[in-house]
């Protein structure tokens, strides 16, 4: 009997993993609009239905959709209109996709550019897994989307996960004042990026970072919204937090620019010139550089907000599976650590149309999380890096 309930649970964990998550509502004014998320089964698609009510309102729909309902072979049906009357309108159109969240437009419908607006966010106070959030929330233009652990008491220990939207202020003095923990807290700027947790650190503070003594319950709050709840008096002086980036040079007298945030750097150059890999790598050499490498979490989530401001199509960075036995290095042959990587759904695949796929690559239909591709047929812009 154990041994087909633990069964079980790996067959329901496979399918978790090979199932996407779209927005769903109903009778929303734009898709755009919708604020709740779902995981599709599956063998679901994302749709988008759009319909004209009986008082004249176009209006939409969206959620899951058995792939056999979006046509024959289960592709996108872009475009497909239909005159069927329903209790509640005329479908004009219908609509599927296959990616994550990709349901947030459709039918001819457009989003806010993310430069006039803030991102949309998980917005949640006691999910108990980094996915498991569906609620969203837009941001304001100058915040940022937030994902951090507490440990919750209510009879027994349990973490929970709480996402939200915060200044770069409170990031900074969250991100400090619990980055020890196994779910570190993690700040990021583009759509729907805080269902992941950042990199536990084992840095030291200064008794700078608070004006008065610490606050320590045996229960912890769960309501981590404010800077008061570090101190009993006072406030927290973000200025004060130390980064690791203090003895770091970035000469930004030609193409190259210095990211960084309290824990990590990057000197980059972002190249907006389609290539190869092989031949990406190159040009950087020949510059003195070479491909990015994003070895830690929060590398690969400060170079996807900066890149994610480009709107560009694609970049490569310095990850190859050079030896093509499905394990990739990093450039100074270092494995790509699958527990600290941006991998995109289902990503990576390895193999396409029989075609090996050993390069990686940033592309923007996914927000900038890491691809495999083809290293020799696809062309993209390139990210190059100078230690």
């Amino acid at each position: 009997m154990s041994y087909i309930f633990i069964l079980g649970i790996f067959f329901c964990l496979l399918n978790r993993r090979d199932a996407i998550r779209c927005f769903e509502c109903q009778y929303v004014p734009f898709p755009r609009d919708c604020t709740k998320v779902i995981e599709c089964g599956v063998d679901e698609y994302c749709f988008t239905e759009q319909l004209v009510t009986t008082g004249g309102n176009v209006v939409f729909n969206t959620g899951c959709l058995n792939n056999t309902r979006c046509s024959p072979s289960g592709t996108s049906l872009i475009g497909k209109r239909s005159k069927n009357q329903s209790p509640s309108g005329i479908k004009t159109c219908m609509e599927c996709c296959k990616n994550d969240f990709c349901n947030k437009i459709g039918c001819g419908t457009s989003e806010i550019p993310l430069t006039q607006r803030g991102p949309y966010c998980f917005n949640c106070d006691v999910a108990v897994d980094p996915k498991a959030c569906n609620d969203v929330t837009i941001c304001g233009k100058n915040e940022l989307c937030m994902l951090y652990s507490l440990l919750q008491y209510d009879g027994f220990p349990q973490t929970i996960y709480k996402g939200q939207c915060v200044t770069q202020q409170v990031c900074d003095v969250v991100s400090k004042a619990l980055s020890s923990r196994k779910c570190a807290p993690m700040c990021c700027k583009t759509d729907l990026c805080n269902d992941h947790c950042g990199i536990s650190s084992n840095i030291t503070t200064t008794s700078k970072m608070l004006t008065t003594h610490t606050t320590r319950t045996k229960h912890p709050a769960v309501d981590m919204s404010t800077q008061s709840i570090f101190t009993t008096q006072g406030t927290i002086d973000p200025t004060t937090i130390p980064t690791n980036n203090a003895y770091f040079h970035c000469d930004t007298h030609g193409p190259y620019i210095h990211l960084q945030n309290a824990n990590t750097h990057l000197c980059v150059h972002m190249v907006l010139k389609h290539a190869t890999w092989n031949d990406a790598r190159h040009a950087c050499k020949q510059e003195g550089g070479d491909l990015v490498v994003l070895d830690t979490y929060e590398k690969a989530v400060l170079m996807r907000n900066k890149i994610a401001e480009s709107q560009h199509l694609g970049f490569w960075i310095g990850a190859r599976d050079f030896n093509q036995n499905d394990h990739f290095l990093w450039i100074n042959q270092h494995p790509v650590d699958d527990s600290l990587a941006d991998w995109g759904h289902n990503q990576p695949n390895h193999i396409h149309k029989g075609i090996d796929q050993d390069c990686v690559y940033m592309p923007k239909h996914t927000d900038y999380t890491w691809h495999d591709t083809d290293c020799e047929k696809d062309h993209f812009d390139y990210i190059c890096e100078k230690q």
